[in-house]
């Protein structure tokens, strides 16, 4: 038990990489595969499992500690683990996770760093381990430990085993942490775009392409590509009384110019 990113999964598959028995070790619900482990994840194939190491990471996400029932269920998995021969191992940073009730049946306690230990449930195991444990930097309000770092109780270990210890980094990452998906969104190029222009045709677009021209251009170059294009388009004699008309301003117009213009309140 410990803080957030205090190394208590790496403590854990330390404990088990060292376990040179027999038994087989299972991880429950695991998002990776790690060594020669085997993955469960159907949570009710434990009660097929006999002679067996069962890890749990942050098991308070599978068992509901405000829920009476839910402990007492839990206590009875502890009970039939035990009679199976099933060693159970899980990591959590809740100290309420683990009532005095369900204390008996936890025989070795391994606490990493815990930085507030006024936070920690009221006369549970872990503030007394933590109250009774001489370090410096073990103190009443914190346990100030480095990864790597934490201290073992165990009460059936002899009196020299029980305290501080040191655990090699395992290179277990946030295998729980989600990765967004990698989705690529490629633009087409315009129709009226250049060939070899870059498939971001709005942003790298080189500057004689004429979908980036056109929209550059100004009020006055647009209204005389609109005389030429009419002037094509219209007979002889239209196009001489067109071409009578106002000349076209020298210098743009402004928005609210045209506007006036178009109702006639614009004096020539």
């Amino acid at each position: 038990m410990g803080d957030i990113n205090s190394a208590k999964t790496n403590l854990a598959f330390k404990l088990l990489r060292t376990y040179k028995g027999t038994k087989q070790i299972y991880l429950v619900g695991y998002p990776k595969q790690i060594d020669n482990f085997k993955v469960i994840t159907f949570f009710n194939d434990l009660f097929k499992l006999t002679d067996s190491i069962i890890f749990i990471d942050e098991i308070q996400n599978y068992i509901n500690i405000y829920d009476r029932r839910r402990v007492y269920d839990f206590i009875q998995l502890l009970s039939f683990f035990a009679h199976n021969n099933n060693t159970l191992i899980f990591t959590t940073c809740l100290s309420q996770f683990i009532p005095k009730r369900l204390e008996p049946y936890i025989d070795c306690w391994c606490l990493t760093k815990i930085m507030d230990v006024n936070g920690l449930k009221n006369g549970g195991k872990p503030k007394r381990i933590i109250q009774n444990t001489t370090h410096p930097r073990c103190t009443q309000w914190s346990l100030a430990l480095r990864n790597g770092e934490y201290i073992e109780h165990c009460e059936l270990n002899d009196p020299e085993e029980n305290g501080l210890k040191t655990f090699e980094d395992q290179k277990i990452g946030k295998d729980w942490r989600v990765d967004a998906p990698n989705i690529t969104i490629t633009e087409k190029c315009p129709e009226k775009c250049p060939e070899k222009c870059p498939e971001k045709c709005p942003e790298k677009c080189p500057e004689k392409c004429p979908e980036k021209r056109l929209s550059k251009k100004t009020f006055g170059e647009k209204l005389q590509k609109n005389v030429q294009k009419v002037s094509k388009e219209e007979s002889p004699v239209e196009t001489q009384v067109f071409n009578q008309g106002p000349k076209l301003a020298k210098t743009d117009l402004t928005n609210d110019e045209v506007s006036k213009l178009a109702w006639g309140n614009l004096k020539r």
